[in-house]
């Protein structure tokens, strides 16, 4: 019985960074010289001190640099600044007037004082007493002056105002803070807060989104997954006078829905991630990192359990101080969602890969280990040559194993000017390299020109991808899931990866291919179609 296995670790990061150079060149010297007026051109005059300003006869006019910079309109602002914050201090309290001129009182009168100076105006210009409606106004700000100096706290504050013009900002904050704080109700403040702080989040996130996806879509590599994707959906079929080079705009609108960005550092923004909404869930936030910490110290500080792959690589992660988005874009090959969905939400693998690759060579004498660049290892075995049997080749830092028969063979050597001594393997390898040299036409186009009863696995070096593939009959039975450690194992041994894989053991759809660089697990035989993974019973598999 042939045995064909095959399990690869690699590394893949599904992002796009994007960087703008800003850098450029130029400058020249500014002599800080305008002619003005008209006559002939005459040579500058020597250079003023900087804080010296000249006019000369013929309308030239010299300007220093320093002085030029006086006259900048940052400095111009500030001077203007400067010179609204001493009407301002006075402002805030008694409108234009001094509070201790309206109560006809010094700055150092005391409390009785100013009493009886509000109680002799009141008597005079209250209007009950006085109907003139300029009384009732000066009374208004008689009442005001009053209610500011007859309090020691506020009057201390209106003295530092007075004594200290240029603190405006500290000056308008303490006035407020005092008439109108205790009115203020605290939660309405913090509402508001969070509100216009997520407001101005996620306008800022949707802004670099945008920015962000309207530059990727002016790279090479974005037009040509559209195009490869504008394949796909016609069966390879382009119209011969556009060619590739022109996509209809309804077209390329539909498939730039479908094309899926993950922009590191520009995601799309989210709700559950403003500030406004993670202020809500803390209690939820801190219950459950409460219940994580005790699960964690209940498992690995008391019952001194090992640690599971989740766990591990969230020590590793905080080790190296990588972030979560980081890492989950570092594994080449990363968890299947089809093998997810059909092995459950916790896929509960039994055994590490290593040990597979033990189990492996211990079950059928002649293997033939290879270990692929470092990222995982093919291996199969010869014990007797049945008709459909295990091939390997090797090419331009291209393997592949490959188990069946092509039926068309023979026009595939023709179509690729090999030889008839070449098997499919070779003619696979081959016909890899000549798509992957053809951007942008997909893999599919290249599955759906191989007919017969077959099942492969093709590693790139270069590229660091992988391409697993069954016929679309299932001739040749696959079979896929994870191991304990994370690795992605394929196999026609059912009874190996059972031992070693546990729930997520599924069997390889047929006329399917898998590849990391693509987008995982997708239909060469109806590419407009969608692979969705259905929960089967264990006893199915």
């Amino acid at each position: 019985m042939d045995v064909f296995f095959g399990f690869l670790i690699a590394c893949e990061c599904n992002c796009v960074q994007l960087k703008v150079d800003n850098t450029g060149s130029g400058g020249g010297s500014d002599p800080g010289c305008y002619l003005i007026g008209a006559g002939e051109p005459r040579a500058p005059p020597p250079s003023p001190p900087p804080s010296t300003l000249h006019l000369q006869r013929g309308g030239l006019m010299m300007v220093s640099p320093a002085l030029r910079s006086l006259s900048s309109p940052p400095f111009l602002f500030f001077c203007c600044l400067l010179l609204l914050q001493l009407p301002i201090c006075r402002s805030i309290y008694c409108d234009e007037d001094d509070c201790y001129d309206l109560l006809g009182v010094s700055q150092s009168a005391n409390a009785s004082e100013i009493k009886k100076a509000y109680y002799k105006l009141s008597l005079k210009h209250h209007p009950d007493k006085n109907p003139d409606p300029e009384s009732r106004k000066l009374f208004v700000k008689i009442a005001n002056a009053y209610e500011i100096l007859k309090d020691e706290a506020t009057r201390e504050q209106y003295d530092y105002a007075i004594a200290h013009p240029e603190e405006v900002f500290y000056n308008t904050a303490r006035y407020y803070h005092a008439y109108y704080g205790h009115k203020t109700d605290p939660r309405a403040v913090l509402v508001g807060l969070l509100l216009v702080v997520s407001a101005l989040q996620y306008l800022n996130q949707w802004t670099r989104y945008t920015q962000a996806v309207t530059m990727v879509k002016k790279t090479p590599a974005y037009k040509n997954r559209l195009k490869a994707l504008e394949l796909e959906r016609s069966g390879g079929v382009t119209n011969k006078k556009k060619g590739l080079k022109q996509i209809d705009k309804n077209v390329e609108e539909k498939l730039s829905n479908e094309l899926e960005l993950h922009i590191q550092g520009a995601e799309k923004p989210s709700l559950w991630n403003l500030i406004g909404v993670q202020f809500v869930l803390l209690p939820y936030t801190l219950g459950k990192l409460l219940i994580w910490q005790s699960c964690w110290f209940w498992r690995y500080q008391i019952k001194k359990l090992p640690y599971s792959w989740d766990d591990a690589c969230y020590l590793t992660r905080s080790c190296l101080k990588i972030t979560s988005d980081a890492w989950r874009n570092i594994d080449v090959v990363a968890v299947p969602a089809e093998l997810m969905a059909v092995g459950s939400t916790t896929p509960c693998p039994r055994t590490p890969a290593s040990e597979l690759v033990s189990r492996f060579r211990e079950c059928a004498p002649r293997v033939m280990l290879l270990k692929v660049g470092g990222f995982g290892h093919l291996a199969f075995c010869r014990i007797a040559q049945p008709p459909i049997h295990t091939r390997f080749a090797a090419e331009d830092a291209i393997q592949c194993l490959f188990k069946g028969v092509l039926t068309n063979l023979g026009s595939l050597r023709e179509l690729h000017g090999l030889r008839k001594c070449d098997d499919e393997a070779v003619v696979v390898i081959k016909a890899y390299k000549v798509i992957r040299g053809r951007s942008p036409y997909p893999h599919s186009l290249m599955l759906s020109h191989l007919f017969g009863s077959f099942a492969f696995v093709l590693f790139d070096m270069n590229s660091s991808s992988i391409l697993v593939a069954s016929d679309v009959d299932g001739g040749v039975p696959l079979f896929w899931g994870i191991t304990s450690d994370g690795c992605l194992a394929f196999s026609d041994h059912l009874e190996l990866l059972k031992g070693s894989c546990g729930k997520s053991l599924a069997p390889f759809p047929p006329g399917c291919f898998y590849s990391n660089t693509l987008g995982g697990l997708k239909s060469y035989r109806s590419p407009g179609d969608r692979v969705i993974a259905v929960l089967e019973n264990e006893e199915e598999v």
